[in-house]
């Protein structure tokens, strides 16, 4: 959940501070640029630590958080 978190925490400062051309390739600038740098790390490790728990709990659904990473991928997740 950690993971998760920072992940939707960094997707949303990035946002705030570069909109939508942060995840459509737009021009980044200034403190923006360090958001979005954070939000690719942490999407990094959320999407590896989502493969792991999806490999080692089936029972569980995840789909929605694969939904969210999928919406964050083009800046339209609000």
């Amino acid at each position: 959940m950690r993971d998760w978190r920072e992940t939707a925490l960094y997707y949303f400062q990035t946002r705030a501070r570069a909109g939508e051309a942060a995840f459509n390739g737009g021009r980044v600038e200034g403190e923006a640029r360090s958001y979005l740098r954070n939000y690719r790390e942490a999407r990094k490790r959320m999407e590896s630590s989502l493969s792991e728990y999806d490999g080692k709990y089936r029972l569980y659904n995840t789909e929605q958080l694969h939904e969210g990473l999928r919406l964050m991928a083009t800046g339209a997740w609000r």
